[in-house]
């Protein structure tokens, strides 16, 4: 891909769309993002690195198809594409966060790379990093209105042609650093559809940003992930729903724009809960 490389460049190859046949036997579609200690690939095997996700996502998950950029010593191949496919138990491979109404799960990412490195195919994707994800005091000087970009899937749409996310925006509807209704969650201002499950919330300000000396260098920082939608119910009262993700299922909701985001401390806490339970097998 030619141009230089920028950070908004960067976060068109954070996300992978995960396509995944769940023990019924239906078709389901998703996001999923990728976490590491680096932003590079070069430095370690992997074995430190996980998708992030829904647990509504992957839970009774059969199996799941991941396609990915094939990349070169110049970088991604726009067109070309390698498609990794995990046919047996998949959600034996997610662990979620310890908190049941927490709907985020994290699944390490080696599980992909090993076929990769099987194949002897480079793969184009940028890992978040862990100083990518603000902390509590980083987070409180976020201002109460932020402007967000949401990267993903929304209806299973992406550009088939170069194998590339599709990149939506709006703005925080609460708070990031206040806890909304008391769970590590807030809300944001932006059409959420099918497919948008588990697609990540970045505050990006392209070089500039005003608020209470919060510095990005026009940097990212992950906010946090999508996970449920606003809709109207049959008695006109407003509901949360998780964002449904079963393909070509007839879906009669009456959304009003407003999505549900657990924020980056979820996220990390589902990570650390992953690691514990592994020190104890």
């Amino acid at each position: 891909m030619g141009g230089e490389d920028t950070p908004a460049r960067r976060l068109l190859f954070t996300t992978v769309r995960l396509d995944i046949t769940k023990k019924d036997n239906s078709c389901h579609r998703g996001t999923a993002f990728i976490i590491g200690p680096s932003r590079t690939n070069d430095k370690d095997d992997g074995h430190a690195d996980f998708l992030v996700t829904n647990k509504h996502v992957v839970e009774d998950a059969q199996s799941c198809s991941f396609s990915f950029v094939i990349a070169n010593t110049d970088g991604p191949i726009l067109g070309s594409r390698v498609q990794i496919n995990v046919l047996r138990d998949f959600d034996t491979y997610c662990v979620g966060h310890p908190d049941k109404d927490v709907d985020v799960s994290v699944i390490p990412i080696y599980t992909v790379t090993k076929e990769l490195k099987k194949r002897d195919v480079n793969a184009s994707y940028t890992k978040i990093s862990l100083e990518d994800i603000p902390r509590k005091k980083e987070a409180e000087k976020f201002d109460a209105i932020e402007e967000v970009i949401l990267i993903g899937y929304p209806i299973g749409i992406m550009d088939e042609k170069n194998g590339l996310p599709i990149v939506r925006r709006g703005l925080t509807a609460t708070p990031i650093y206040i806890d909304y209704e008391n769970k590590p969650r807030f809300l944001i201002d932006a059409a959420i559809f099918p497919g948008s499950s588990g697609s990540p919330v970045f505050v990006y300000t392209g070089g500039q940003h005003p608020g209470k000396g919060l510095i990005l260098g026009g940097d990212y920082k992950l906010a946090g992930i999508i996970s449920h939608t606003f809709a109207i119910d049959s008695d006109n009262a407003p509901v949360i729903q998780k964002i449904p993700t079963e393909i070509n299922k007839k879906n009669t909701s009456q959304y009003i724009n407003l999505g549900v985001a657990f924020n980056s401390k979820a996220i990390l806490e589902t990570i650390q809960a992953w690691v514990k339970e592994h020190e104890q097998t």
